[in-house]
């Protein structure tokens, strides 16, 4: 944490009465104070409500209490916190220009803050890979993914977010100069590890894993769109037997013999089934892009040329709907993936940066880190906005909390 030191107060005596004046005075105009408090006071509505809806949903609705869910709640849960314990006092902090609470409150306030920062993108971190182990290995990983595992995993997030927040309170820090000052330590080596185990390390490990996941995700297109077009073959070539069938036998034209559709069922079935070879994901892809071809008319009888190719028409319908939902359905990722990343970065890269720069050559403005460190808080802000906004089920209990429904 770092806000700047008010010229006013180094007017302060021995005995405090010149500082607790000045404190009565803020840092800002009343216009710039006003305009500071009602934009944080909106950033801290989003950041509290929306992961409290969150939680609460996780916890009291089935449809997503999923184990998968289990990653976001954790998720919520350190935003949560950020929202309730450290923002309130960065915003006195920030308007005041100065620390009113305390010594000993400043110390625990700053390795909160750092905890919940931390917790809060080492979850990010743990959902981007619980996503690309479910899509890489999805069998072994749902069967491997039980419930005691899914909390370990998130201990072990917890876990390493103290162990980057608590050096600080451990001594791995320069003495506070002044009480009225609450600023993270400026101790070199601790700033490079406290960056690096926050952000970076797990920055890197995101836009790998996200970047396996999108590669894989324009695979599976790909391979969707090849069986959608084998499909497609086999039932144009399927109805034209049958039609070249009926129209060359007259006396059949009202009936089809079972031993005709049951033959042309076999050719269908067999360009329309693909081998699923021993990875979990193209027992996957199989199951979501092979359509068996049914070909038979209903009760084998009559209806002639009609009744054999409308069910071949219709299931080249089925086909092309499920072609059009599946596109769908990967443009929403890709953008969810996108949508992430791109708020991820866009709100902690500029503040580590500043953050890094600040300590080692001390060129950074006041107003610029000020802004950055706002910034990174606003990403607690677009979390739950972006993992819930894209899920049917997370709406739909968000609309039943909000309106007292069961």
């Amino acid at each position: 944490m770092h806000s700047s030191f008010p010229h006013w107060l180094n007017k302060s005596t021995g005995n405090g009465s010149a500082t607790e004046a000045a404190l009565l005075r803020l840092r800002y105009s009343a216009p710039e104070a006003a305009v500071i408090g009602l934009s944080v006071l909106v950033i801290w509505v989003l950041v509290v409500l929306g992961n409290l809806l969150v939680i609460v949903a996780i916890a009291r609705d089935r449809k997503v209490a999923t184990l998968q869910n289990w990653f976001l709640a954790s998720l919520a849960f350190a935003d949560l916190l950020l929202g309730l314990l450290v923002m309130p006092f960065s915003l006195t902090n920030q308007l005041l220009g100065a620390w009113v609470f305390g010594a000993k409150w400043c110390e625990l306030w700053l390795a909160i803050d750092v905890l919940m920062c931390t917790a809060s993108i080492m979850n990010l971190c743990l959902i981007s890979l619980d996503r690309y182990w479910s899509m890489s290995r999805a069998l072994v990983y749902h069967r491997q993914r039980t419930r005691s595992r899914a909390a370990l995993m998130i201990a072990v997030v917890w876990f390493l977010s103290a162990g980057v927040c608590l050096p600080p309170l451990l001594g791995w820090r320069k003495p506070q100069v002044s009480e009225v000052r609450c600023e993270l330590t400026d101790e070199i080596g601790y700033v490079v590890y406290s960056s690096m185990g926050s952000f970076y390390i797990p920055m890197l490990i995101m836009v790998v894993v996200y970047a396996k996941i999108f590669q894989r995700a324009r695979q599976r297109v790909r391979r969707r769109q090849l069986i959608h077009s084998v499909n497609m073959a086999a039932l144009r070539n399927s109805a034209d037997q049958l039609r070249t069938r009926t129209s060359s036998k007259p006396s059949s034209s009202k009936s089809v013999s079972p031993g005709d559709t049951d033959r042309a069922d076999e050719k269908s079935d067999c360009a329309v089934t693909e081998r699923r070879n021993q990875s979990e994901e193209e027992e996957e892809d199989a199951d979501e892009g092979i359509v068996p071809v049914d070909s038979e008319a209903d009760g084998g009888g009559g209806g002639g040329n009609s009744t054999v190719v409308e069910p071949l028409t219709e299931l080249s319908e089925a086909l092309q709907r499920k072609r059009r939902l599946a596109k769908a359905k990967e443009r929403r990722a890709t953008l969810v993936l996108g949508l992430i990343m791109g708020a991820f970065v866009l709100c902690w890269f500029p503040f580590f940066t500043t953050y890094l720069l600040h300590i080692l050559c001390r060129c950074v403005s006041h107003l610029v880190f000020d802004f950055f460190f706002w910034l990174g808080y606003c990403n607690s802000a677009i979390n739950p906005v972006i993992y819930t906004v894209f899920n049917k089920d997370f709406r739909q209990a968000f609309r039943r909390i909000l309106t007292c429904r069961a």
